[in-house]
């Protein structure tokens, strides 16, 4: 099941075929996103384990995702309220979460666990984090199509995993050396 709360689904969909997948999916999303309340969310991802026995659950993304009012005072505090939420769903429904979050605004390329903005509670609840990084300009921008991926949290081996990829076609590639040197400095991560 998918929840895309920040891209159109179609476009989703599109891409996904561009990537190679199959034109008859098994592939449930809502016919539209009505609500990003967590009560809404934990009800189509039942309703989807009933219908098409869906055991992976893509959430893109957090700061869409909300919940009940209960007197807490801050958003991070809301968002922690979420993701044990999501953690004991995950738990109780036998499927896996994968739920997308944004990392705090840095001028530092190496990314920690804690930089994933207003959660300590993924840090702590999450069985693996990876993080996905696009080559960027000295500006911070985006570009070009290459970027790292780091698998920082590994909670049942402890293994942690970093590799060079580029995107060609719509297909992503590990690389050991990006094509275009003048861009390293995320080489550094």
């Amino acid at each position: 099941i998918f929840f895309s709360y920040e891209v159109i689904i179609d476009n989703v969909y599109n891409d996904f075929l561009a990537m190679g997948m199959d034109k008859d999916p098994n592939i449930y999303t809502p016919k539209k996103n009505i609500t990003g309340n967590i009560e809404w969310i934990e009800k189509k991802i039942i309703e989807a384990g009933k219908k098409f026995y869906s055991k992976v659950v893509v959430i893109d993304h957090l700061d869409f995702v909300t919940e009940e009012s209960r007197n807490d005072d801050y958003r991070r505090n809301q968002i922690n309220n979420i993701v044990t939420r999501l953690k004991n769903i995950a738990k109780e429904q036998s499927v896996i979460i994968i739920l997308l979050a944004h990392v705090v605004k840095t001028r530092d390329k190496i990314l920690k666990n804690e930089d994933i903005a207003d959660s300590r509670a993924i840090n702590n609840l999450a069985d693996y984090i990876l993080f996905v990084r696009r080559i960027e300009d000295e500006d911070g921008m985006a570009i070009g199509t290459s970027g790292q991926a780091k698998l920082s949290k590994n909670r049942f081996t402890g293994r942690q995993v970093f590799f060079k990829f580029e995107v060609d076609d719509k297909k992503i590639r590990q690389v050991d050396e990006w094509e275009n040197d003048a861009l390293t400095n995320l080489n550094k991560a």
